[in-house]
């Protein structure tokens, strides 16, 4: 189990408690978080989480036959001015290199309350599909697969809607 962009850990947490006898791998390249995950693992004696304190792409680079069975991108940074798309962390290329690495009947959990950025990601979904680059299906799904972390309290508070999309590997 991985998840891309834990933040501040909430959902790592919650996935550890869940899952406690799972290893849940928690991708985060900024400091800050990090230093919260590692701090609260050991106030809490966490044991089933591992942090990867760099990008993704570092990550499959390092641990090329790492094959995952669920996967988590919530609230990745939109980057939402046209000159700046280019830097969103999930486009058509990513999305494929992804999934390459989803285990069969894995799953992949993505939400954003970006709505420009989540119909991209989903458009990316049924290219995949439609070229048959990958044998996937996907839906939207109604509430959160696991628990409401900081930028999903955020864009609550702003009111903003939260989209979730699921992608199975099939």
């Amino acid at each position: 189990m991985i998840e891309i962009g834990s933040g501040i850990g909430d959902n790592l947490f919650f996935l550890a408690n869940k899952y406690p006898r799972r290893k849940i791998i928690g991708i985060e390249p900024f400091r800050n978080g990090l230093a919260n995950i590692a701090y609260s693992c050991e106030k809490d004696k966490i044991k089933n989480v591992y942090i990867f304190p760099f990008v993704f792409q570092k990550f499959i680079e390092k641990y090329k036959n790492f094959f995952f069975d669920q996967c988590y991108i919530f609230f990745p940074d939109p980057w939402p001015k046209k000159k700046h798309k280019k830097r969103r962390l999930i486009n058509y290329v990513f999305l494929k290199k992804l999934i390459s690495h989803c285990l069969p009947k894995g799953t992949i959990y993505f939400s954003s309350d970006n709505i420009n950025y989540f119909k991209e990601v989903q458009n990316h979904a049924k290219t995949l599909k439609k070229k048959k680059e990958a044998k996937i299906s996907f839906k939207f799904l109604k509430k959160t697969p696991t628990t409401i972390t900081k930028y999903h309290n955020r864009a609550l508070k702003l009111r903003n809607n939260v989209n979730f999309l699921k992608i199975d590997k099939i």
